[in-house]
């Protein structure tokens, strides 16, 4: 046990935990629940460890219906009358090791990225995400002021080393950057921390669609070695063609941190409310060995992010295709997104 480091996504939690999507704010959430999240969840229940249990959020009048169509001893069932949104990972803690036990530690959820009526609804988020963590929960401060940072804006290798994009110091920008960097790295226990630029078009700011540790010294780095097309809903090729540069750097800069960097190949960046997350293959679920890598119907790019799993060293066995996920990816998030690691 190394004291005071978070616990990488690659351990096996005790609970996975997701929220059930059905009777939330908008109807695109809502039509996810017909088929999407059966199928996830039954694809997970397959796959997953007996030892470990998926926790479902949900509102009054659900569970005796997620019991009736997923019944199953692996599902633990949290009533939440409150809870507006699905992406659990945001507002749900991190866990790092300490001598007596695991500890939750979280940033204040409170995206400025949302209308205001969501704003005021991510109140119920923030408290939803406290209680994942319990009375031990710790919110990562300055004095009495609570340092903004969504979950999906930290991906970290288990050992002290930690990725973060710019929008931690734009969130927190009446402090000054350092003294921001001090306290999220005391309260994490990261020893070293890389910001890196925000992929262009993704309003939230979360690095979990760009970088992503798969072990202690190795990480995934997006690519975009697709050729730009003119399709109405794709990016501008200039911007394509500068975020394509921009992820590169990153890749080599991150190799001067003594980390072997592999490329997942992504597709052309898609223009929505949120910004689309289709063709993005590095916003995938980790549990243990195990790595669910969403999938868009578009076979050559399907088949080419699965072979970027094989040549980073997961066996063909640890790679789970999760088909359908454009409907979700349009929302603005994929599977790290809509799930979280309870320690």
């Amino acid at each position: 046990m190394n004291p005071n480091a978070l616990i990488p996504d690659w351990e096996i939690p005790e609970f996975l935990g997701l929220v059930w999507p059905e009777n939330l704010q908008d109807k695109e959430t809502k039509a996810l629940a017909k088929k999407f999240y059966p199928d996830l969840i039954r694809n997970l229940l397959e796959e997953i460890p007996e030892q470990l249990s998926l926790a479902i959020i949900h509102r009054s009048g659900k569970g005796e219906h997620i019991s009736k169509d997923l019944g199953t001893e692996q599902i633990k069932l949290i009533e939440d009358d409150k809870i507006q949104d699905i992406w659990i990972r945001d507002f749900a803690p991190f866990w790092k090791q300490s001598e007596n036990g695991n500890v939750p530690v979280k940033g204040f959820y409170f995206p400025d990225y949302m209308d205001e009526d969501y704003l005021q609804a991510s109140e119920n988020d923030e408290a939803a995400g406290i209680k994942l963590g319990g009375e031990k929960t710790e919110i990562i401060s300055i004095g009495d002021d609570e340092i903004l940072m969504d979950g999906g804006n930290l991906t970290h290798n288990g050992s002290g080393f930690g990725v973060m994009t710019n929008r931690l110091v734009s969130d927190n920008d009446y402090y000054f950057y350092t003294r921001v960097l001090k306290m999220v790295k005391s309260y994490l226990g990261l020893q070293k921390v890389v910001l890196v630029p925000v992929e262009y078009g993704d309003v939230t700011g979360h690095v979990d669609g760009i970088v992503r540790f798969i072990s202690e010294n190795e990480a995934f780095v997006s690519e975009y070695p697709y050729k730009w097309e003119e399709k109405k809903n794709y990016i501008d090729k200039e911007d394509y063609l500068f975020e394509r540069e921009q992820l590169n750097e990153i890749a080599t800069h991150l190799q001067t941190h003594n980390l072997k960097v592999f490329r997942i190949p992504n597709g052309v960046p898609q223009i929505s409310e949120l910004g689309s997350a289709v063709g993005n293959y590095t916003n995938f679920l980790r549990v243990g060995e195990k790595v669910f890598v969403p999938q868009y119907g578009h076979a050559e790019q399907d088949g080419a992010a699965l072979e970027a799993f094989e040549a980073a060293g997961f066996s063909k066995a640890h790679i789970i295709p999760v088909p359908d996920c454009v409907e979700l990816a349009e929302l603005g998030g994929v599977l790290n997104c809509i799930t979280t690691h309870i320690y």
